[in-house]
């Protein structure tokens, strides 16, 4: 199992990602990922809109909701 595919069975137990358990992310995984870091257990700070698109806005977002700071290959920070 790679890293995806785990992040994909965590999403799809409790966040509604509906896709397949590939260990390749997309769009169902991006929506259910933008959805866990949107809940409130994250203090509110995720509030780029949840469509499925990891743009620079998504993942600075998510950086700010799990205050931890991904890096993305080929997505410009701002």
């Amino acid at each position: 199992m790679n890293s995806w595919q785990g992040v994909q069975r965590f999403l799809a137990k409790s966040y509604g990602y509906k896709g397949p358990i590939a260990g390749a992310p997309g769009t169902h995984t991006y929506k259910a990922l933008q959805r866990w870091a949107a809940d409130d257990g994250h203090r509110g700070t995720y509030t780029v809109p949840i469509d499925g698109v990891m743009g620079t806005k998504s993942w600075t977002g998510l950086d700010r909701a799990t205050e931890y700071d991904f890096y993305y290959p080929g997505v410009r920070r701002q």
